[in-house]
């Protein structure tokens, strides 16, 4: 799996990113019922990543970043976004998010 880098964020800046999941084929997933969560953050990304659904119906998430004074520039920082439904999990490829 290739890693997706995020738009850069301005250092000071807070964030709200909508994200569509999609497959291979870059078709929407339909993931109404499953649960989403930010898993594998980087150690500064702890507190300051949220996730929910937007539209799960189309794999729509909104995604909320808050800035924290520490953290340095560059695109090192990543997470990875969980789906489970049951035993059904599903796994993005790491996201980076780059500080410039």
């Amino acid at each position: 799996m290739t890693d997706v880098r995020l738009t850069p964020f301005t250092r000071g800046s807070n964030a709200k990113i909508m994200l569509d999941l999609c497959d291979s084929d870059d078709n929407a997933l339909p993931l109404s019922g499953y649960e989403i969560d930010i898993f594998e953050p980087h150690s500064m990304l702890v507190d300051q990543l949220t996730v929910t659904w937007e539209d799960a119906a189309v794999g729509r998430a909104r995604l909320r970043f808050i800035w924290a004074a520490d953290m340095p520039t560059g695109d090192f920082m990543s997470f990875r976004l969980p789906s489970s439904l049951g035993d059904d999990v599903q796994v993005t490829p790491r996201i980076r998010l780059v500080i410039q």
